[in-house]
């Protein structure tokens, strides 16, 4: 799957989590654990992709093409799992 791809995709599900936040967060914690439970998924997902960039970075030539591509594979997936883990601090605020 081409990086751009991914990124397109990582953003759209983003953008579909935090819409479910403001549809009436204080009367349905059923809707925040769902959205804790996707966001838990997706890094469950988000972590075995970058173990195995940092593995395929490790054999093969730093200079090479494959290492820039890996790098940049990396680099999106790490902000991936940032945008994940805010979800789920928002997910985890007090709702007052």
């Amino acid at each position: 799957m081409p990086s751009f791809v991914f990124v397109y995709t990582m953003r759209g599900m983003a953008t579909k989590l935090k819409a479910l936040f403001i549809v009436d967060m204080k009367k349905d914690e059923n809707k925040l654990e769902s959205i804790r439970v996707l966001a838990h998924d997706l890094n469950n997902i988000l972590s075995p992709l970058l173990g195995y960039t940092e593995l395929a970075l490790e054999g093969v030539d730093p200079d090479s093409p494959a290492a820039k591509n890996l790098k940049q594979i990396y680099k999106i997936t790490d902000r991936a799992r940032d945008v994940v883990k805010e979800i789920l601090d928002i997910s985890k605020e007090d709702i007052r």
